[in-house]
């Protein structure tokens, strides 16, 4: 599976990265063959003539291991090693054609890595090296991608400021490439919420890490740049799910919920976050603020064993514990 895959993207295929998340558990009994299939796929890229297709080709593959590691595989192989290998050659590749967009993706790339391993000063360095190329090369596209590692990178480093402002350069030039990212990047199996989603939501929380209840005076500007976020985020998720011109022509005659009249309303905002959930709740001019403990994925496991639970257990009141379980990460706290 592994080298059919990495055969389908050196021949300018179209299966999936995200397909790997599937096919990972079949080689749980066969590592062996996963490793071998791994290591052909390396050596076709190797042996693939000097382009920018080849360049593709590397920087597919090291995606392609790196997304393996991270799918959690049992089996004992230097992951990050060979996608660090991959990416380098990819890059030694873009430098020997003289490709500034391949040189900017094969940066960003290695950055990533460079991150994920708690190496900030680097990634901060192979980010800022990456939107020099991007806005070379005329990619907005790799531009995004590179905004947004600077600012995790920058955010990794307690510079907050300077991740803020680099988390609106980003969203700003997202606004008008999203389309190019979901053709780019999105895939039949990788919603928009997997994809760029959490640029959103990294955002919003490191906006919200320093406020506290009850909030006044400045901490209030923050919630109501907090929930333009989740509000921009959640519209371009539904214009991404309907793939529809329409819903922009809609959405350009809507106003915003907050320049909408809802005294005696009360509207909730839910913002499932990587170390909390965030609560806003906006009652006519007021704006109040709550958050629990409870992350993300944790939030999303509940909610989805209390769907399961609804959909089959049917005439048991198992379901009751799971709603529980949401209520108590979303109303109780406000």
């Amino acid at each position: 599976v592994y080298k059919r895959q990495a055969q389908a993207y050196l021949g300018g295929g179209d299966y999936a990265i995200d397909d790997l998340r599937r096919h990972d558990e079949a080689y749980q009994d066969d590592l062996a063959r996963a490793r071998e299939d791994i290591d052909s796929a390396r050596s076709l890229a190797a042996k693939a003539s000097s382009s920018y297709d080849k360049v593709l080709s590397l920087l597919s593959l090291g995606k392609l291991i790196e997304r393996l590691g991270l799918a959690g595989t049992a089996f004992e192989y230097p992951f990050a090693d060979n996608s660090f290998a991959a990416y380098r050659a990819a890059l030694a590749e873009s430098n020997r054609i003289g490709s500034p967009l391949g040189y900017a993706q094969s940066l960003r790339l290695l950055g990533e890595l460079y991150l994920r391993s708690g190496r900030h000063s680097e990634a901060l360095a192979l980010a800022e090296t990456s939107r020099r190329e991007s806005r070379k090369a005329g990619s907005e596209v790799c531009l995004f991608f590179a905004e947004w590692l600077t600012a995790r990178s920058l955010a990794g480093l307690k510079k907050k400021e300077e991740a803020l402002a680099a988390f609106r350069r980003a969203l700003l030039l997202l606004q008008t490439i999203r389309s190019d990212v979901a053709r780019a990047y999105g895939t039949s199996t990788s919603s928009f919420r997997e994809t760029v989603g959490p640029i959103y939501f990294e955002f919003a929380e490191l906006l919200l890490e320093d406020v506290k209840s009850p909030v006044t005076g400045d901490g209030l500007a923050v919630l109501r740049e907090a929930r333009s976020i989740i509000e921009a985020f959640k519209s371009a998720e539904l214009e991404d799910y309907f793939k529809d011109d329409c819903v922009n022509l809609a959405k350009s005659s809507e106003s915003g919920v907050g320049e909408i009249d809802t005294s005696g309303t009360a509207i909730l905002y839910v913002s499932p976050l990587p170390s909390m959930t965030a609560i806003l709740v906006g009652i006519g001019d007021e704006l109040h603020y709550f958050t629990t403990d409870t992350t993300a994925a944790e939030l999303n496991e509940s909610a989805r064993q209390f769907r399961f639970a609804i959909e089959q257990d049917i005439g048991t009141f198992r379901h009751y514990d799971f709603s529980e379980e949401v209520y108590e990460a979303i109303l109780a706290p406000a």
